[in-house]
């Protein structure tokens, strides 16, 4: 939710034509992100299994999460119908990585 509000905040700077913004204005009417800024996810432990297609849980797991993130964008729906999607560029996961467990919620 953090980074919504910081995207919201950014956008309005881009808006107002604020140099400050991580956002620029693509010819095609959106606003993409500027070259040279990207975004990073840290994770403190490897996330939890994926629960796509099961009926367990009306509640996403982090895996599903960093799922739909990697398709989609960080940006969320409303953002995106004016920004551009927002991926990231990087995940570190500070323990217990396991590399099967990360690569099941990213592709």
């Amino acid at each position: 939710r953090g980074l919504i509000r910081f995207l919201y905040a950014e956008l309005l700077m881009a808006l107002h034509s604020e140099p400050q913004s991580i956002f620029e204005s693509k010819s095609d009417g959106v606003f993409g992100i500027k070259s040279g800024i990207s975004f990073h996810l840290y994770v403190s432990r490897r996330p939890c299994d994926s629960e796509s297609g099961l009926l367990k849980s009306q509640s996403m797991s982090c895996g599903d999460k960093l799922l739909r993130w990697n398709v989609l964008g960080l940006q969320g729906a409303l953002l995106s119908l004016f920004v551009a999607p927002v991926f990231c560029k990087s995940i570190v996961v500070g323990s217990s990585f396991d590399r099967v467990a990360l690569l099941d919620c990213v592709y």
